[in-house]
């Protein structure tokens, strides 16, 4: 239930941005702005250092992603393993995570 509303809000303020995005573009004086800011765009090099730039921290945002979320899903099965079977996995002691009550 919350789910279908909270995608019923995305759906509707991202209609919105698009709808004030396409105004702005076909109904004001976009067209001058849109020129005069691709002036900035026709050295090529330029371009294509910030396409470049964009595209580099992009990979590098997502590789890092990635890398944290198989870490932490390994850890999780590792957890898993040790509460189901009382053995931890991987040849690590539980004991440097037991204090010495628990002990």
């Amino acid at each position: 239930q919350v789910l279908t509303w909270m995608n019923y809000y995305i759906i509707m303020y991202t209609s919105v941005a698009y709808l004030c995005i396409v105004y702005w573009l076909f109904f004001t004086d976009a067209r001058k702005l849109i020129e005069e800011a691709l002036k900035e765009f026709k050295n090529p090099q330029l371009a294509l250092s910030i396409l470049f730039s964009i595209l580099s921290k992009y990979m590098y945002t997502t590789l890092m992603g990635v890398d944290f979320m198989v870490r932490e899903i390994a850890e999780q099965r590792r957890w898993e393993t040790y509460l189901a079977t009382g053995v931890m996995p991987f040849g690590a002691s539980a004991d440097r995570y037991m204090t010495d009550e628990v002990r």
